[in-house]
């Protein structure tokens, strides 16, 4: 089965549902014109898919979530509770 119709067969159980409201995402400066495209995790992967699988737009739902999920990529496991936060929110 491909990889598309495997993922199809996983997902059609799962419940679906409209969010609305206000989400944040926290990307580089030089990626603002296109802070809704997907396209980097088809390329790159992310969180939850490999690389080529699919594309997904990763939110949060509070502007402190956003770029602590931007750390968490880049900092050892254990170091996020000892770190200061200081984001002018």
């Amino acid at each position: 089965m491909p990889p598309a119709e495997a993922l199809a067969a996983v997902a059609a159980p799962s419940p679906v549902a409209a969010l609305s409201g206000i989400a944040f995402r926290s990307i580089h400066a030089r990626y603002a014109a296109t802070a809704r495209s997907s396209i980097g995790s088809l390329r790159w992967g992310a969180r939850y898919n490999a690389p080529g699988a699919f594309e997904a737009l990763l939110l949060a739902d509070s502007p402190v979530t956003a770029p602590r999920e931007v750390e968490a990529l880049i900092h050892p496991i254990g170091m996020l509770g000892s770190m200061a936060w200081d984001y002018p929110f």
